[in-house]
């Protein structure tokens, strides 16, 4: 499946192994379908959070953290200033992926990566290519997407 590339040629490549315990084929099923579901969006009507409620499967939405309310965020980042750099990224990992944040980094004109390719290698290993513009970018999303849809780690290899 490839999403939202109009020209790889210029594209880096960004190569993933995502872990799974013997349900390779299922998680990458759960992933490309999720794919799609984004995919089918316009970016000039992307939906309100209620909408991709609905949109998305239950299974997958129950995942997500519940949103903070204002003062909950405020104070959440007041307590995140005072961290550590090490302090800071562990706390943003137990904090989670709320919908909104999640979906954010999904909106066809803010997204860093298009899916070059995604295969199985074995019941345990699927191997990702990311297209991307630059080496560096921001893949805490498309991580969460494969942890939420089963697989145990999402973990850069290589870039070329």
């Amino acid at each position: 499946m490839v999403v939202n590339v109009k020209d790889s040629s210029n594209m880096l490549k960004t190569y993933f192994i995502a872990k799974c315990t013997g349900n390779s084929a299922e998680v990458l099923s759960r992933v490309e379908h999720i794919l799609l579901i984004l995919s089918e969006q316009n970016a000039s009507r992307w939906p309100d959070t209620m909408a991709w409620q609905n949109l998305l499967p239950v299974w997958f939405t129950e995942r997500f953290a519940p949103e903070m309310t204002h003062e909950q965020a405020l104070e959440w980042l007041k307590e995140w200033r005072s961290m550590s750099s090490e302090d800071k990224a562990l706390a943003e990992q137990q904090k989670g992926w709320d919908l909104f944040n999640w979906l954010g980094w999904f909106h066809p004109d803010k997204r860093f990566w298009s899916l070059g390719s995604a295969s199985i290698k074995d019941a345990n290993v699927i191997e990702v290519t990311l297209l991307t513009a630059e080496d560096i970018f921001p893949s805490g999303a498309i991580q969460w997407l494969f942890i939420a849809c089963g697989a145990i780690s999402f973990a850069k290899t290589r870039s070329e």
